[in-house]
């Protein structure tokens, strides 16, 4: 799940590994103009290794607002 100020904006289902973009267009009423936005992302369900029982989840490489 993606949220935006602690408010539930979208999910983004990840089937297999890869590369994936999350793009949403957002209700202003989310946002803080001139002020501190957050943006947070959750894993509902992590990959776990057979081998050793290490539990992955995913990186966030980029994150932002566009106009």
């Amino acid at each position: 799940e993606v949220l935006v100020n602690g408010r539930p904006v979208g999910q983004l289902p990840c089937p297999r590994p890869g590369d994936y973009t999350f793009d949403q267009p957002l209700k202003p009423d989310l946002l803080r103009l001139n002020g501190h936005n957050t943006i947070a992302a959750e894993a509902d369900k992590l990959w776990v290794s057979p081998q050793d029982g290490v539990k992955l989840g995913f990186t966030l490489t980029r994150a932002g607002f566009m106009k």
